[in-house]
């Protein structure tokens, strides 16, 4: 799914309405009966709802709605607010349509106006600025905003949180409505997916209202949503395949103490099509690697230097490092000679992240393709800090470009950044994956599907879907607290079988 700027949603709008052909103030019905949909499939039937209708097309949503909510027997009471000198010319269309209505309480408001009093167990629904908003909420219209967020009641947001501008806030200082839900049409607007925002968007669904699809596909842009349609499809394995069809894996993880780590990535490597997976470990995580993983063939050597040699590599097709190996000095001269000796694309995380932020020119080296997998601090550590998610995805499209690599910037939509500069946040996953652990298993997965023949983009774009589907499917088990990475490995069979099956 496509993730457009305002500007282009209007384009796609104007195009729909002349090429389809429909007329605005029908595509704006469509809007409102999405709306209505929503309510009628969430809450309560025939719960009271009290919306709050601004000048534009945001505006002229809210009174739509009003009407259907009316025809179709809920309690209505609509505040028309007086913004500016004039109303949208569909907003004004769809207020006159109010004169046949006796069942909706009807009220003008300005600034001269006390605000009415609204009984908590009213749903409000706000349409006060849309997405063409270019200035922060101040003045009245602030104060709006702001009695509706000292509001006790549920809020829900039409297309937008009021206040709210669809991409780059770092310079609001304006209100912005805190929404429990936010209700957009077609697309998710790009703020919805940055962490700063989550206090403004609540739970938000983007709801389809029949755009041109072909406006939508000519459309260029550099950021999407990913689905499962959007993923590469996982092939039927043929039935004379063979283990070396399907890559042989280095993984250099684990260090005294942090053994845990090398085990779950190697599980998560092995559980995601790696033919053969080598892990090379310190000789005190021998015993352990052996009894807990029986299905990967064990590295030891007496320097960290000693596998990362050209010619110990070539035995290999793919490698990764990383978890839990530590940053002593003689670790840092093994990741530089991997690096320098790698042709392929590597997979890195947490500790060889950390060693190259301490050696930024490595980046220079990295492989074409390799893939790195940061958290957000992790990457501040490779860049430079960061105030705002939206500056850190800028600062790791220009990287991403720069060194020709992909970046994963975990999150709760994790984005993968392709070397182009083009983003694609994930769409699956919970909060219960906040815990030790989940990191290395993701490192395992897009390592196993590198192995396994996916180019890095779409090892670690499918990758980072399985790794939120797999905990999605763990959670109906485990609850949010319970939940730990070793029930994402569990899970990744009947995460890759659901995917397959959607394709």
């Amino acid at each position: 799914m496509k993730i457009f700027n305002s500007q282009q949603i209007r384009e796609i709008d104007k195009a729909t309405i002349q090429q389809e052909p429909v007329l605005s103030i029908n595509l704006m019905e469509r809007a409102a009966n999405q709306l209505f949909e929503f309510i009628a499939e969430k809450f309560d039937a025939k719960i009271p709802v009290t919306l709050f209708a601004g000048p534009g097309n945001n505006g002229g949503d809210a009174v739509a709605l009003a009407r259907i909510l009316a025809d179709n027997g809920y309690p209505v009471f609509l505040w028309l607010l007086k913004i500016g000198k004039n109303r949208s010319p569909d907003c004004q269309t769809n207020i006159d349509r109010l004169k046949a209505y006796q069942n909706i309480g009807l009220l003008e408001l300005s600034d001269q106006d006390e605000f009415p009093a609204i009984p908590t167990n009213h749903l409000v629904v706000e349409g006060v600025f849309g997405s063409g908003l270019t200035r922060p909420a101040e003045g009245w219209p602030a104060k709006v905003i702001d009695f509706i967020n000292n509001l006790p009641n549920p809020v829900m947001s039409i297309d937008i949180p009021s206040g709210l501008f669809s991409e780059d806030n770092r310079q609001n200082s304006g209100s912005i409505i805190a929404a429990d839900f936010t209700i957009s049409f077609e697309f998710p607007k790009l703020a919805f997916l940055l962490p700063e925002n989550e206090k403004y968007v609540g739970e938000w669904h983007a709801k389809s209202i029949g755009l041109l699809p072909k406006a939508i596909h000519e459309t260029p842009t550099a950021y999407h949503y990913t689905q499962p349609e959007d993923l590469p499809k996982i092939e039927q394995r043929k039935r004379f395949a063979h283990k070396g069809n399907f890559g042989h894996a280095l993984l250099v993880a684990g260090s005294y103490g942090k053994t845990g780590a090398a085990v779950l990535a190697a599980r998560a490597c092995i559980r995601s099509g790696s033919g053969l997976l080598s892990v090379h470990i310190p000789e005190s995580s021998y015993e352990i690697l052996q009894a807990t993983i029986p299905e990967a063939m064990i590295v030891i050597d007496e320097t960290e230097q000693l596998y990362c040699r050209k010619k110990e590599l070539n035995k290999y097709s793919v490698a990764g490092a990383g978890p839990g190996i530590g940053q002593k000095k003689s670790m840092q001269d093994g990741l530089k000679m991997l690096i320098d000796s790698s042709v392929n694309p590597l997979v890195l995380d947490a500790d060889a992240l950390n060693i190259i932020s301490l050696h930024k020119e490595w980046l220079e080296n990295l492989p074409e393709g390799t893939i790195i997998t940061p958290h957000p601090k992790e990457f501040d550590r490779l860049s430079n800090a960061h105030k705002t998610h939206f500056e850190r995805l800028e600062s790791a499209r220009e990287m991403a470009k720069k060194y020709s690599i992909n970046i994963v910037l975990k999150g709760a939509h994790t984005a993968v950044v392709t070397t182009n500069g083009e983003v694609h946040f994930n769409s699956t996953g919970n909060p219960a994956m906040a815990k030790g652990g989940s990191g290395d298993v993701l490192t395992g997965i897009v390592l196993g599907l590198l192995s396994s023949g996916y180019d890095p983009f779409e090892a670690a774009k499918l990758g980072v879907f399985v790794h939120g589907k797999s905990a999605d499917l763990a959670l109906q088990q485990q609850s949010e607290e319970s939940l730990i990475a070793t029930d994402i490995i569990d899970h990744l069979g009947m995460a890759y079988k659901s995917i397959r099956e959607l394709q």
